[in-house]
């Protein structure tokens, strides 16, 4: 119980010293994002697929637990693979073929966005 409100109380200090999300779809600049833990950003807001696409294209992206406010990161050093300057390695290429792990870039990507815009439209027709 103490660990709770422990963790609860560090979760409240960090909230005020960030910015919380509305419904403008704009995100603060990355260089707020907090040094301790390493990128956090803003939280609140939602995850409309408009949102995630603003946030994605800044290099934000939502992290958080079930039962907390959704939290925006933006970490410092991020890493980011070109694609056009990529090389695999033999053994990233035998480890990638054994591990079990499916790699794919952009697969069904409209699907989910459609069906995450329209579980959206949903739960607004049902809340709203």
């Amino acid at each position: 119980m103490v660990l709770h409100l422990l963790a609860l109380a560090t979760t409240l200090c960090l909230m005020l010293t960030l910015t919380q999300l509305d419904q403008d779809l704009t995100f603060p600049p990355c260089h707020y994002a907090l040094e301790e833990p390493n990128g956090l950003l803003a939280f609140g807001g939602d995850l409309t697929p408009e949102r995630l696409l603003a946030a994605y294209s800044k290099g934000i992206f939502p992290w958080f637990s079930e039962e907390e406010p959704i939290m925006w990161w933006s970490p410092d050093p991020r890493g980011i693979l070109l694609i056009d300057e990529f090389k695999c390695s033999k053994s990233l290429r035998k480890f990638a073929r054994n591990c079990g792990f499916k790699v794919s870039v952009n697969l069904a990507f409209d699907y989910r966005s459609l069906m995450h815009a329209q579980l959206s439209l949903e739960m607004t027709l049902v809340h709203g």
